[in-house]
């Protein structure tokens, strides 16, 4: 009942828009140029997030181990549509984003790192909740080798989805769902690979 009234609101706020903007003249010469109608400044976020997953090691034993993130995330995203109806499924932004990593893994030696993920993500846009895809890859430098025996840089390929709440028009929480590869693309011969499943939480602010 609650979703059924909210609908009916924005129909009515819909409709009485409509109407108003067919009732206001507008001389020829303020119209807007085509080419800019649609134009929207952009948006720069800012996050941070923290991530811990479970991940396998793909050598012979299939080794268990884990990986700890926080992340700096920064993000571009240019809005072109602003202003141009679109249907509700298309309505979103797409965002180009770049993380700072801190990264923790569990092994023997345990090893710790730094690293930079660039990733692309589209967000849908139609009410407070903001679902997303994104994917992308990233380097990591290690103090340890990883897994032990291996390199001390490796890259980590990824792909998830999340979900965002706006809490205000400008502030963010949320979550994500990462599938996390990690390897040396075949700097050393056995080149295992270590494949993890993370969870992410964390906050964003538009500027």
């Amino acid at each position: 009942m609650f979703a059924s009234t909210l609908i009916t609101l924005a129909a009515c706020g819909a409709i009485q828009a409509t109407t108003l903007q067919a009732s206001i003249h507008v001389p020829q010469t303020a119209q807007t140029i085509p080419g800019d109608a649609g134009l929207n400044p952009d948006t720069l976020e800012i996050g941070a997030l923290l991530s811990w997953g479970n991940g396998k090691v793909y050598d012979v034993a299939r080794t268990p181990t884990s990986i700890s993130q926080v992340i700096v995330r920064v993000a571009w995203q240019p809005q072109f549509y602003r202003g141009r109806p679109l249907p509700m499924w298309m309505r979103g932004k797409v965002a180009l984003v770049v993380e700072g990593v801190k990264a923790w893994i569990d092994q023997d030696p345990s090893a710790s790192g730094l690293g930079l993920n660039v990733l692309f993500r589209y967000t849908w846009t139609t009410n407070r909740w903001q679902p997303m895809f994104l994917g992308g890859a990233g380097i990591l430098y290690t103090d340890e080798q990883v897994p032990p025996g291996e390199t001390t840089r490796n890259f980590t390929p990824q792909v998830g989805l999340g979900l965002q709440y706006l809490v205000q028009d400008e502030l963010a929480i949320g979550g994500e769902y990462r599938f996390h590869h990690l390897s040396n693309k075949g700097a050393t011969e056995t080149n295992p690979g270590i494949n993890t499943h993370l969870i992410l939480f964390g906050v964003s602010w538009d500027r």
